[in-house]
């Protein structure tokens, strides 16, 4: 690679082309081993956001999951509601909620309010309340559900590409609860917010928040019970499975059987980014990682500084007053852990880069890094779920497969509030605009979908809940040891859950029968079947019913089809007997209701090694009359000892 020399006589690489396409910036190729580079010139932190042209993945993870935008539904909106809960923030003046900037018209917020008892820093120095907003988290959400199209957004120079909600949106109401300051969100705030959208009559309730309350406390039971008073007035409440995906199994947050929990999946494409690092005294490498650069095209190098042991964990990269910064990220929370501009680096490339700047530092020298342009590719074998989506089981709700499915949540661009900072990193950042991943941006994807659903098909909660799960893609095999219990039933496919089929209602009354004991979970007539069992030489059987209603507008039948897609046990899958009965359904018209039963009888339950005990299976429903009908339930049989199991996530 060709060199120039500075004053100073060391040799350094020429800048790079700053041009590029919709798809890719240029760079000039790997950093060859013989260069060392200096920085004349660090970059300015009042350039922060380089010019660059990035297509996160917004409309294009509605794309995915088959939103079929070219029906045309009439009007600005849609004839639903979705209530966004999620937390606060302090303001300097009080929020005027008619401004906001993502909705096609004022009239599609239909609600807005702070609940919850405020702290004593809710207040100032006078005693007088300060003025409190949804934050931008919560802003974030709403935009993805009920956004106007926006095409060629911006942060600063980086050009986004077209920003959409689901088209056209549903309306929506929007509820905050919590201390912006302690991050205090308590289970009355929450109670008080889901009974405010139980009053307002919402079609579907979008709860993307942390679990900060105890499992075992009272105000938790409140939770679950009131969404279950939802549940009473046909509203379905749509909640996240968490991002602690790298603690593995069993690091879902708890969620009832009532609510529709969402974890995340990859796009369909993601953006790579080649990130050098050289000096005077190390030997220049390059590492690859599956990050979206945001900071520069890739022309300046700039002295790292390191904050924190990074040697072994996941790090991010990112710029403060002049210099490039890496530290670890934090093992719990949200991912990209804080806001942009950040590139992540994950664990495998830490170590050599401790090296490196160790070795530096020996001879009181720095390590320079340059971080080219970001080129987007495409995902083998996508959607695959999330690393940072958390696993289940539950450890509360322990007889149901939890997340139920997935939809994209990575590298989700929507509008922003713009006197909110996107992150605190260094100085604050404002744009109107953000680029976020996590199970809270897979979430409202599903909200806005299921509003869509029951508006169009005028399904009651429990059948849309239904038609999205024996509908969604199937992704068998895509976690090789939490199974469903990584991806649910799998990823979201709207346009599929339009025509299900067949449907599978339960009542709110039978739930809380259930969560009182005086009903089996494998008796709730859920679109999904699943059960534990004791590791043991013991024979075990589980009979699950079922009753599914036709939503056909004629007479069709259904012929089944048993799909073993996966086990653990020291046994061959051949040996494991299923039966359903009866094996051919036949409905004589729209609304008419049949009743089937699957028995399940397993030899042994020893477990292969130290794997977790799963059995996974599908009982398939298949219109005779038009064979892209299907009705795909998940038969999941799982293991009640959960395995400890260590550098798999």
């Amino acid at each position: 690679m060709a060199t120039e020399t500075t004053a100073d006589g060391i040799r350094r690489p020429p800048p790079p082309s700053t041009g590029g396409t919709e798809e890719e910036c240029k760079d000039d190729g790997p950093f060859n081993a013989g260069d060392r580079v200096v920085d004349e010139s660090p970059l300015s932190s009042d350039a922060i956001f380089r010019q660059a042209y990035i297509r996160p993945s917004t409309s294009e993870s509605y794309n995915f999951v088959n939103v079929p935008f070219d029906v045309d539904r009439g009007g600005k909106f849609v004839n639903a509601t979705v209530a966004i809960i999620d937390g606060c923030r302090h303001m300097d003046e009080p929020c005027n909620v008619k401004e906001l900037t993502f909705l096609s018209d004022p009239d599609g917020l239909v609600d807005y309010k702070i609940v919850g008892n405020p702290c004593s820093c809710c207040f100032n120095q006078n005693h007088q309340p300060r003025s409190v907003g949804i934050s931008g988290h919560g802003y974030f959400c709403a935009a993805i559900v009920a956004s106007r199209k926006i095409p060629n957004a911006r942060i600063e120079d980086v050009r986004l590409g077209t920003v959409t909600g689901i088209s056209p949106p549903p309306r929506i109401a929007l509820y905050g609860i919590g201390c912006p300051s302690c991050l205090r969100m308590t289970g009355t705030g929450m109670v008080e917010a889901i009974q405010a959208a139980i009053e307002k009559g919402v079609t579907v309730i979008s709860m993307s928040l942390a679990d900060t309350i105890d499992e075992t406390s009272p105000e938790y039971h409140e939770r679950d019970l009131m969404i279950l008073e939802a549940l009473k007035h046909d509203i379905l409440t749509v909640t996240t499975a968490g991002n602690n995906g790298q603690i593995g199994l069993r690091s879902i947050a708890k969620t009832a059987p009532w609510c529709l929990t969402v974890g995340s999946c990859t796009p369909k494409r993601k953006y790579r980014t080649l990130i050098r690092f050289g000096g005077h005294v190390i030997d220049p490498f390059d590492i690859e990682v599956e990050s979206i650069n945001m900071i520069g095209p890739g022309d300046i190098w700039s002295p790292l500084r390191l904050c924190g042991k990074i040697e072994g964990k996941k790090c991010r990269l990112y710029l403060e007053n002049d210099l490039f910064v890496i530290e670890p990220c934090s093992d719990h929370g949200v991912y990209p852990p804080s806001g942009i501009p950040v590139v992540n680096i994950p664990a495998q490339h830490t170590t050599k880069i401790s090296m490196a700047i160790n070795q530096a530092l020996l001879e009181e020298e720095h390590v320079y890094v340059q971080i080219a342009s970001s080129v987007k590719v495409d995902v083998p074998n996508s959607p695959i779920p999330s690393d940072f989506s958390s696993r289940g089981p539950c450890w509360y709700f322990k007889e149901f497969m939890k997340p139920d499915l997935c939809a994209p949540g990575e590298e989700i661009a929507a509008a922003w509030p713009s006197d909110e900072p996107l992150g605190g990193l260094g100085r604050p950042y404002f744009a109107d605009f953000n680029i976020l991943s996590g199970t809270s941006f897979a979430a409202p994807q599903v909200a806005a979908a299921i509003a869509i659903l029951r508006a169009e098909q005028n399904f009651s909660a429990t059948a849309a809940f239904s038609a999205v799960i024996t509908s969604a893609t199937k992704m068998h095999g895509k976690d090789r040891i939490a199974g469903e219990y990584a991806y649910g039933a799998g990823m979201l496919n709207i346009r599929k859950a339009m025509r299900p089929g067949m449907v599978f209602e339960e009542s709110a009354s039978r739930h809380l029968e259930c969560f009182h004991g005086s009903l089996l979970p494998s008796d709730l007539n859920l679109p999904s079947m699943s059960a534990t069992f004791p590791i043991g030489d013991t024979p075990l059987s589980y009979t699950f019913n079922r009753r599914a209603r036709n939503v056909e507008n004629s007479r069709c039948s259904y012929k089944l089809k048993l799909q073993r897609n996966s086990s653990s046990l020291q046994i061959s899958q051949d040996l494991i007997e299923v039966h359903v009965t009866p094996r051919r359904l036949t409905f004589e018209g729209f609304g008419d209701e049949l009743d089937f039963s699957v028995s399940v009888r397993i030899p042994h339950t020893r477990v292969v090694g130290r794997r977790f005990g799963l059995v996974s299976m599908s009982v398939i429903w298949q219109n005779e009359e038009n064979e892209d009908i299907t009705v795909d339930c998940p038969l999941v049989l799982s293991a009640r000892k959960i395995p400890i199991v260590l550098g798999d996530y």
